[in-house]
């Protein structure tokens, strides 16, 4: 171990995580330290080096060297400077969350599960995600309890029911909830009862280039005129596809979700008009929720609620309680 010079102690739980430099390399590293006498710890860690391994670094810090001297085994993992997640912008926040769900579901693939999903363990490392802070992770089908960051862990937790991907899937919502995303892919996820939690593989990814490219073709073979290439924008073209009525309803109704640009209030009123079906009708609240959190009040139809149901009635709940710029804690009473 005269290798590593510990710099500072980061935490302690049941891992002893460290700071600490490499004297042959010069470069720092994470020490994640287990007494050896403690059975909870080294299950614990080999957990957390079995899953590291697997993972194999895109995503998570690379795994250098597994130690064992007399008294405790050691973790030499990659340290991951950059910038953290709370710090981005509502463009890289979607990237961020969609990378997530990815990693998640890579995570389940592979018999665990993450259950600690916070901002502080979210790290933009350039171009590359990486998800830190694995001494939490539980197999799939523990019934072990867990206590994570109290706003963000799902209520099965704190009991010895059944550990499922549905867990993460509550975390990973209600962090978009704190970031004020996907209003509609979250409502499935904020369910109490795991069993009817929607499940994050069942996402669709999110581009953008696929995106501008269905709004350029419909925006042409509607005959509409395109601002100049200098002034263009996603949103101006999502936006004009949007109230244009010789499009499918389907389709504009599939475009609000990720329109970040308010409408007028005429033009929506008869765009609510139209809408007949409460998938339809979810998507339109879900997207005048966000308006509203970004200080755009739409109005939807009152008889909505009663119209479409208990999901498009607790939409329009939120957003008659939310205030532009507060953080959405909606879901927690499902």
């Amino acid at each position: 171990m005269s290798r590593y010079r510990v710099i500072r102690v980061l935490g302690c739980n049941l891992t002893c995580t460290q700071l600490a430099r490499d004297v042959m390399t010069d470069r720092l590293v994470i020490l994640r330290r287990v007494s050896r006498s403690d059975p909870l710890a080294c299950r614990q860690f080999a957990r957390e080096a079995d899953l590291l391994l697997k993972l194999q670094g895109r995503n998570a810090p690379c795994v250098y060297e597994c130690l064992e001297t007399k008294d405790e085994r050691i973790l030499v993992e990659e340290y991951i400077q950059g910038a953290p997640a709370a710090a981005a912008s509502r463009r890289q926040r979607i990237e961020i969350l969609d990378e997530l769900r990815r990693i998640l579901c890579r995570i389940h693939s592979l018999g665990y599960l993450y259950l600690d999903l916070k901002e502080d363990h979210l790290i933009l490392d350039g171009n590359r995600l990486v998800l830190i802070d694995y001494d939490g992770i539980l197999e799939t089908g523990s019934r072990q309890c867990f206590f994570a960051t109290q706003e963000m862990m799902a209520p099965e937790l704190a009991t010895d029911a059944e550990k499922t991907p549905a867990a993460d899937a509550w975390c990973w919502a209600r962090l978009a909830a704190r970031w004020h995303l996907y209003p509609l892919r979250r409502l499935g996820c904020l369910r109490k009862d795991p069993a009817r939690r929607r499940d994050l593989s069942d996402f669709p990814g999110f581009s953008w280039l696929p995106l501008f490219w269905f709004v350029t073709v419909s925006v042409f073979a509607a005959g509409l005129c395109l601002p100049a290439a200098g002034e263009a924008g996603t949103g101006n073209l999502a936006q004009a596809a949007l109230l244009d009525k010789s499009l499918p309803l389907a389709q504009r109704t599939g475009l609000l979700e990720e329109l970040d640009q308010g409408v007028d209030d005429q033009s929506f009123e008869e765009f609510c008009e139209e809408i007949t079906t409460g998938q339809e009708a979810r998507q339109v609240a879900a997207y005048a929720l966000r308006m509203k959190m970004q200080g755009i009040d739409l109005e939807l139809p009152p008889d909505w609620a009663q119209r479409f149901g208990e999901d498009v009635a607790l939409l329009m709940e939120w957003k008659e309680k939310t205030d532009a710029g507060m953080h959405d804690s909606a879901g927690t009473e499902r």
